[in-house]
C-alpha cells in the first residue's frame, strides 16, 4: 500500500504528530510518499520523495487543519483518491482522526472505515472577452470592497429571478454550510445531501433568508458595481477576483467530487456538530 503525505508545518506540533503517525504507517509496511519539500523538512528516512505523490497512492493521508485539508482534496479529487485528515488545527471538521487518536490509523489499515463522497461547485467568472474557471468544496463568496455600502446583486435560478441588497452573497456546498454561510445564519446540511445553499450576507430585507436549491440547478449572479462600489469573488477563501460592472459569475455542480475516509462506528458529523466554535 502507498500513500501520500501532506503536512501544515505552520501548525503547532504539526511535525511531531506526523513522525508518530510515519512510524505507525511503516510498522504496517505502508510506503509513505510525500513532496522533496516535506521530506527536507521532515528528515525521515522512512518517508520517500515523489512529486506525483497524489497520482501513485492509494489514499492521502493530511495533517493539518481543515484549510489544509479543503486545498489538497480538491487535488486529490481530480486523481479520485480519498483524503484522510488528521486534525492539529483548531475545529477540524473535515478531519476523522485527532491528533490524540493516531492508534485510529491501525483500524483504518485494517479496512475499518468508510469513504463519505462531498460535491464541489464549478465556479466561472465571465467577462466581456475573458472566462475564469475555479472549484470550490466549500463555497464560493461575493463580497463588497472596504467601503461600507451594500451591493445590488441579480441571482438568475433556472431562469427564476431574485433581487438582493447585502453586503454579500455566499454559495456554497452542504459541506461549506458549517462555514462562512453559518456565520452569515444558513443552516448546517448532512453533506449526504447534495443541494446548494445560498446565503445573503446582512440583507436589507429582513425578509430575506437562506435559500437551498438542487444541485443540478443553473445558477448565475450579477452585481451592480457602478457609482464606486467594489465587488470580489472569493472562493474557498483562497483567492480573491475582483468584479468588474456586466461580469457574470456562473456556479454548477462540479463533474468531480471529493472522497473523505471516516472511521466506521464513529458518531461523525452530527457529533462534530457540537464542537463548533
Amino acid at each position: 500500500m502507498k500513500i501520500s503525505l501532506i503536512i501544515n508545518f505552520d501548525k503547532n506540533s504539526a511535525n511531531e504528530i506526523a513522525n508518530k503517525a510515519i512510524d505507525i504507517l511503516h510498522k504496517n509496511n505502508v510506503e509513505i510518499l510525500c513532496d522533496s519539500a516535506t521530506k527536507e523538512k521532515l528528515c525521515n528516512n522512512k518517508v520517500f520523495a515523489d512529486e506525483q505523490h497524489l497520482k501513485k497512492c492509494d489514499f492521502c493521508v493530511v495533517i493539518g487543519g481543515d484549510g489544509t485539508i479543503i486545498h489538497t482534496a480538491k487535488k486529490a479529487a481530480i486523481h479520485s483518491k480519498a483524503v484522510l485528515g488528521i486534525n492539529v488545527g483548531r475545529i477540524g471538521y473535515l478531519a476523522a482522526i485527532k491528533s490524540t487518536e493516531l492508534d485510529y490509523l491501525n483500524n483504518i489499515l485494517n479496512g475499518e472505515y468508510e469513504i463519505e463522497e462531498r460535491i464541489m461547485l464549478h465556479v466561472k467568472k465571465l467577462s466581456d472577452n475573458n472566462e475564469e474557471n475555479y472549484t470550490a468544496f466549500n463555497d464560493a463568496v461575493i463580497t463588497k470592497g472596504t467601503l461600507s455600502r451594500m451591493l445590488d446583486m441579480k441571482l438568475l435560478v433556472d431562469g427564476h429571478e431574485i433581487k438582493y441588497r447585502s453586503d454579500g452573497l455566499i454559495i456554497s456546498t452542504p459541506t461549506g454550510s458549517t462555514a462562512y454561510a453559518l456565520s452569515a445564519g444558513g443552516p448546517v446540511i448532512d453533506p449526504r445531501v447534495n443541494d446548494i445553499l445560498i446565503t445573503p450576507i446582512c440583507p436589507y430585507s429582513f425578509f430575506t433568508r437562506p435559500m437551498i436549491v438542487p444541485s443540478f440547478s443553473d445558477v448565475s449572479i450579477t452585481v451592480d458595481v457602478l457609482d464606486n462600489k467594489e465587488a470580489y469573488l472569493t472562493v474557498d477563501g483562497e483567492m480573491a477576483v475582483k468584479i468588474e460592472q456586466n461580469d457574470k459569475i456562473v456556479i454548477s455542480r462540479s463533474k468531480t467530487s471529493v472522497k473523505l475516509i471516516s472511521l466506521k462506528h464513529r458518531p461523525g458529523y452530527y457529533s462534530l456538530g457540537t464542537s463548533i466554535k
